[in-house]
């Protein structure tokens, strides 16, 4: 086993971190296949901060024997952090890793760690953002950055037997760069994190511009983002450009109806189109009366309304027809005056 150590120039601002960034660790494995059950993990990598410099640790097996002192080591190196960040991890490394230390008997396991799966947290968005792969190699050319190293993971496994065969130093540095550019590319993939965490709620409205067709918010957050980006969602978008952030929401100038849910309490005038609660419709005349349904209990309105994906939101939630999905509610001059409401009404908007 070989363990080997140098400093890792990356700069990772303090808002893509789930805790200080003396509390986080990074890692990434490399392995002789997918199955715990029939392959080892030969290289093992993780960046950390030690003094105010990122750092770069890895663990490289050389000898198969030495895989029970390899996985020994890094769990003890490990042990002190709180959070582990990675790049699938959750469904890949650990257990891979978990199964590896069991069959070697080593009590040690990963449940006292809060994880950070870049895979998990961005997956979600996949259609919003345009993604067509999640390949971590994908993400980061999606941000326009490009690796020295170009081998997968899978092409790398016939290169660690070779090197095993032949010990050609060649062989040895590509293994090592390509878990190092693993790692590099979970750092570079932290804005696409800080993203999600925008969507989520980080953020503040900062101002509203309506026009005929919309209305643009305007956003402001500390989370670091990725410079230019576009976010689209059936009700709206969200624009990224440098330090810009725009949240642009369609506005609907249609009639939209109201539906009453008791609707046994109301009569349906057909040449109104609408309905009236029976303690009104008494004064109408049979004739022109007839008992409310479920599709037909309801009051039109014209104003110009946004669209809603959770009708809790509003008290008033407006739709086109019955069984249409489609909701929306009406802007008001108190919702365009109040900052946290837009907040809490774009959170929902972009809720997946």
């Amino acid at each position: 086993m070989r363990i080997l150590e140098e400093s890792f120039p990356v700069t990772i601002h303090p808002s893509l971190l789930p805790d200080t960034a003396s509390k986080v660790i990074f890692f990434d494995i490399e392995t002789t296949g997918f199955s715990a059950h029939a392959a080892i993990p030969y290289l093992i990598g993780c960046i950390y901060l030690a003094e105010g410099i990122w750092r770069l640790r890895q663990w490289f097996l050389d000898e198969i024997s030495d895989e029970k002192a390899m996985l020994s080591s890094f769990f003890d190196f490990i042990r002190s952090y709180t959070w582990l960040i990675h790049y699938n991890g959750s469904s890949f490394d650990i257990p891979f890793l978990k199964n590896r230390m069991e069959r070697h008997h080593l009590d040690k396991n990963f449940s006292s760690f809060h994880n950070l799966d870049l895979f998990r947290e961005i997956k979600p968005y996949k259609n919003q953002l345009g993604i067509s792969s999640m390949k971590q190699k994908d993400l980061e050319e999606f941000l326009n950055i490009h690796r020295t190293d170009h081998f997968s993971g899978g092409d790398l496994i016939e290169v660690y037997f070779e090197y095993m065969a032949i010990h050609k130093e060649e062989l040895y540095q590509c293994l090592l760069l390509h878990n190092a550019d693993d790692l590099r590319g979970m750092v570079s993939l932290l804005p696409l994190y800080g993203l999600t965490l925008l969507l989520k709620g980080s953020f503040a409205v900062e101002k509203t511009e309506q026009t005929k067709e919309g209305i643009t918010f305007f956003l402001k957050t500390d989370t670091l983002l990725p410079s230019s980006l576009k976010v689209a969602y059936d009700a709206c978008c969200v624009q990224i450009d440098n330090e810009q952030i725009l949240a642009q929401v369609s506005t609907n100038h249609e009639v939209l109806k109201y539906f009453y849910s008791n609707y046994k309490d109301y009569y349906y005038l057909p040449a109104e189109d609408q309905a009236i609660h029976k303690s009104v419709a008494v004064y109408v005349d049979k004739a022109y009366r007839k008992a409310a349904s479920p599709s037909n209990c309801y009051t039109k309105r014209k104003a110009v309304f946004l669209p809603l994906k959770d009708k809790s939101f509003a008290r008033d939630v407006f739709q086109r027809n019955y069984k249409e999905k489609e909701y929306f509610f009406e802007i008001t001059e108190a919702f365009l005056q109040d900052k946290e409401m837009q907040r809490s009404y774009l959170v929902q908007l972009f809720n997946i």
